[in-house]
Order: structure tokens, then C-alpha cells, then sequence
């Protein structure tokens, strides 16, 4: 199985996680995540949401029941493999003290564009922060993709750490997308959309953000599952 030949269907079948022996976070979880869907994980604050993108990761594993991608059961495969088939783009992005060019490229580790030559990754990067809409900023910086963004891009707006954040996910091209509550940039995800329909992308939202923009832009919202649950994340 390479990263290429990947069908992104995810199956969450029936699954347990517990925060320790006394506790359940989640019960009895079950949901398809379909290839070219934009499924949005809808809950409260504290239901789940987000320890299910960090079950896919396989930051951690349930306690019972299994996670299937392309009808493999994740704990099958390799991790570095099998978050090399996802890209994550979280609520407060983390960028490193470097330029934008060096933190687009941390979205290459264990792809083969980890190894490619360097017109290939400069080429690979600017064609990521085109599709995520920060191309043209960087332009007008003057030293462009080498303007260093500042420890934890303490120099940007959230709104371009979002999108800088989001060429970094994009940038090995993965068939699988999950953004957690990455609402700063949303415009720009919004017209992501229409571009990476052979995507997988998973949303964790609350409620009030799955909103009638995606809808009107038909790109084909599914709503996986809401929760109840008063713990998790």
C-alpha cells in the first residue's frame, strides 16, 4: 500500500476510549468518513470532537473497537506511513522559529518530497500556499517565502498562520485533510473545497460553524455524528 494508491474512506466502528479505568470519554462510536466528502464531527465543547482527529492519528489507540482506513485497520499500519496519508491543520496552528518556506516544508516529512531535490520543493511549496491564498502576501514581503515568521509565527495574524498552516498540510499532497476547528482561515478552506474533492476532509466543528457557506458551494457537507458526551476534547 503506498500513500498514492490510498482510498481515503475512513470506518469508526464502534469504539471505546477511556481517560482511565474509571472514566469513559467516548462509547460505542461509530461513523464513515466517505473519500471527497467534507465530513463535519459536530459536538458541544468537551464531547469528543477533537480525540477523535487524535484517534486517526493514532496519537492513541481506543480501548475497544477498531478504525479502518481503505478497509485496513490503522493499527495495521505503519504511524509514520499512516500520518504521512493525512495533513492536520489545528485551531492555533504551530509554526516554527524558521522562514515560511522551511515550515511549508515540515509537511514533507515522510513523503517522497522529503528527498527531492530543491527546485522540486520550491516549486511544491508555492503551489501549496497558492491553493491556500497566501501566495500573494508573500510576494509582496521582501524577501518572500524566506521572511522568517518569528518563534511560534509571533510575526503573522492568526489568519496567515492558519494559511500557512494549511499549505503545510497540503503541501505533500495527502488524500486525507482534518481540520480541527480551523476557523480563522475559513474563507479559504471554503474554496479549498472545490480544489481536493479526491480528499477525505475531516471537520471537527462546533454546531454554529457548519454553516450554510459550505452548503451554497456544494461541496458535499456530511455530517458524520453529534455527541453528548461532557468529556474528551
Amino acid at each position: 500500500m503506498s500513500v498514492s494508491s490510498i482510498q481515503p474512506d475512513l470506518k469508526v466502528d464502534s469504539f471505546d476510549v477511556h481517560a482511565d479505568s474509571e472514566v469513559t470519554v467516548l462509547k460505542n462510536v461509530s461513523m464513515s468518513i466517505p473519500q471527497g466528502k467534507f465530513t463535519a464531527i459536530v459536538g458541544v465543547s468537551g464531547s469528543g470532537k477533537s480525540t477523535i482527529i487524535q484517534l486517526l492519528e493514532r496519537f492513541y489507540d481506543p480501548v475497544e473497537g477498531d478504525i479502518f482506513l481503505d478497509g485496513e485497520n490503522i493499527k495495521s499500519l505503519n504511524v509514520k506511513f499512516l500520518r504521512s496519508c493525512m495533513g492536520l491543520v489545528t485551531q492555533e496552528p504551530v509554526l516554527f522559529g524558521t522562514t515560511v518556506f522551511e515550515n511549508v516544508c515540515h509537511g514533507m516529512a515522510g513523503t517522497p518530497l522529503e528527498t527531492a531535490t530543491e527546485q522540486v520543493k520550491i516549486e511544491a511549496v508555492e503551489r501549496a500556499c497558492k491553493l491556500a491564498g497566501i501566495h500573494s502576501f508573500l510576494m509582496r514581503l521582501p524577501l518572500g517565502y524566506n521572511t522568517h515568521v518569528g518563534e511560534g509565527g509571533v510575526l503573522l495574524s492568526s489568519g496567515q498562520k492558519q494559511r500557512i498552516a494549511i499549505a503545510r498540510a497540503v503541501v505533500s499532497d495527502p488524500p486525507i485533510l482534518l481540520l480541527d476547528e480551523a476557523t480563522s482561515a475559513l474563507d479559504t478552506i471554503v474554496r479549498l473545497l472545490s480544489r481536493l474533492l479526491t480528499f477525505s476532509v475531516v471537520r471537527k466543528a462546533s454546531p454554529r460553524c457548519v454553516d450554510q457557506r459550505f452548503e451554497s458551494q456544494n461541496h458535499g457537507l456530511h455530517c458524520a455524528s453529534a455527541f453528548d458526551n461532557q468529556t474528551g476534547g
